[in-house]
């Protein structure tokens, strides 16, 4: 079976950004992969945590370089029935 590849184009405020790191570089591409058109990625609670098998203040640092750089806004908020999400604005949508 043939899988589908996704491919994105990194822009170059993000690309050559000499005050991120790599890894923000590439969590950064995984935000805009899981965006609406409108820019934002909604997920479950600590789920970029676990696919990436770090500790949630990993990703909290990688979300602060981001929102430091004026690339994304993040918001977390609890759902009336209780679960609990990130929002993660991209100040450049698709």
């Amino acid at each position: 079976m043939k899988q589908k590849c996704l491919t994105l184009e990194i822009s170059p405020n993000v690309r050559y950004n000499k005050h991120l790191t790599e890894v923000e570089k590439k969590f950064y591409s995984e935000l805009r992969l899981r965006s609406t058109e409108q820019g934002l990625c909604l997920v479950e609670k600590n789920f970029f945590s676990i696919f990436y098998k770090v500790h949630q203040r990993i990703i909290s640092s990688w979300v602060h370089s981001l929102e430091k750089e004026g690339l994304i806004a993040y918001q977390n908020y609890e759902h009336s029935d209780g679960k609990k999400f990130d929002s993660y604005t991209l100040r450049f949508p698709l």
